[in-house]
């Protein structure tokens, strides 16, 4: 058996893919090496390694509210243990999640009445449509700042604009008539200004995600600061974080999660190496599973190794012309492209 089924990555954003990855079925061992005869000794197989897996982050959890989350770290995390209507399957396509089936859709698609599955928080309480209305809400009210809320509702959800708008001029607003309703328990009505095709992808994101209100009132300034002051609805949930200054954090599978049966993953256990030559070591030394922190001198002496894994990303961290193009040797035709287009506008899209 190899030493540990898990590689190195160039990147580890996307958070979801370890969540899929650890729910997904075990390989056809069909090819698998049989025992000898007499030979009674079994091949180990999936289920003889222990679910459990060491990873390495780059940085620490700036925050695990997601209402108040902004960076890729809290995203990764709060994508583990938390859960909307949608989640994004192996091919980052939306699939219902809380959403118990595909939504009633009026006939101009500007309002969604939604059916939630069975599901319960991690302390036993009953996922509602209340905990939607509740988090959205909070998300829009411009005295919470979340730095995604006005963004990814405004022009989207009815009426966030208009709370934005209202907020940003110092006038009286009402955070209630945001297009989200709880008609009861198991049933939520959202209300979008105009028709939106990614609707479905929208919802996947972790600002529309549900907060208990009754945890939150009772937690106070409290809330989300640490492991024990937050409620999880996700496949995994934090037994061990101290709170953003922490180095090392603990998530456990979550058995109250709707479909805790198709979680492989028992445990993962995340340390912070800030140095990519200390992550590798780590690596080498069986310190740890995983690791995302590879520097452009590490690359070349893994590449044809298997452990290495990479992909494609839909993200810019910056734009570099490639030179060894043969136009864009041309002095003259990188300065055409880089006048060609906003950079402003790009920088804050």
């Amino acid at each position: 058996m190899k030493k540990s089924k898990f590689s190195l990555l160039l990147v580890l954003t996307l958070v979801f893919s370890l969540f899929l990855t650890a729910c997904s079925g075990g390989k056809d061992n069909a090819d698998e090496k049989k025992p000898a005869d007499g030979d009674d000794k079994a091949p180990a197989t999936e289920t003889d390694v222990p679910q459990e897996l060491r990873m390495l982050d780059s940085s620490e959890i700036p925050t695990m509210d997601s209402v108040l989350a902004e960076g890729s770290t809290s995203f990764t995390y709060i994508n583990n243990v938390g859960e909307g209507l949608y989640r994004l399957d192996q091919d980052h396509k939306p699939v219902p999640a809380l959403a118990d089936g595909e939504p009633e859709i009026n006939e101009d698609k500007t309002v969604f009445t939604f059916k939630l599955r069975d599901s319960k928080w991690s302390n036993g309480e009953p996922v509602t449509a209340h905990d939607f209305v509740f988090a959205w809400q909070r998300a829009i009210d411009p005295a919470t700042a979340s730095p995604y809320g006005p963004y990814m509702m405004g022009g989207k959800i009815k009426n966030a604009e208009k709370i934005t708008q209202a907020g940003a001029d110092k006038k009286p607003y009402d955070v209630t008539e945001l297009g989200v309703k709880a008609l009861d328990d198991k049933t939520l009505e959202v209300t979008l200004e105009k028709p939106v095709v990614y609707w479905e992808d929208l919802f996947a994101f972790p600002t529309f995600y549900p907060q208990n209100q009754k945890f939150f009132e009772e937690k106070g300034e409290a809330f989300a600061s640490s492991a024990e002051n937050l409620l999880y609805n996700g496949p995994f949930k934090l037994t061990q974080w101290a709170g953003t200054d922490a180095s090392e954090w603990v998530l456990e599978k979550n058995e109250n999660y709707h479909s805790a049966d198709k979680v492989t993953l028992e445990k993962i256990t995340v340390n912070v190496v800030k140095d990519s030559n200390s992550a590798v070591n780590a690596f080498e030394a069986d310190e740890t599973d995983m690791t995302g922190l590879l520097s452009s001198d590490i690359v070349p002496s893994y590449e044809g190794d298997d452990r290495m894994v990479t992909w494609l990303e839909p993200v810019v961290f910056w734009i570099k012309m490639n030179q060894k193009n043969e136009a864009l040797q041309n002095e003259n035709i990188r300065r055409a492209i880089a006048t060609g287009f906003n950079k402003e506008d790009l920088t804050a899209s």
